[in-house]
């Protein structure tokens, strides 16, 4: 994660899909929290977060959803717009 915000230029996009909820008891279902994937690009300014919840044919995608509906997945997908601040 810290190479990925190294290696972005200024005024530069981070695209980042990753499962995002209370994941599963393997490794092999590893959700994130929406915390922890803020924490580990602190610097960078979230332009955008989209939600693709366990159910998506219900709700379908969710832009900018409720703070707490990531949390509620159980291993949904977060689609994260990051970008580089300017250097001033």
């Amino acid at each position: 994660m810290a190479e990925l915000k190294r290696v972005l230029a200024p005024d530069g996009s981070l695209l980042l899909v990753c499962s995002i909820g209370k994941g599963g008891s393997d490794d092999r279902s590893r959700a994130y929290t929406f915390g922890d994937i803020l924490d580990w690009f602190e610097g960078l300014d979230l332009e955008e977060f989209a939600l693709v919840p366990d159910a998506p044919a219900e709700t379908g995608l969710i832009v900018n959803p409720e703070q707490t509906a990531p949390s509620r997945q159980q291993a949904g997908f977060g689609c994260f717009w990051f970008r580089k601040p300017s250097k001033q």
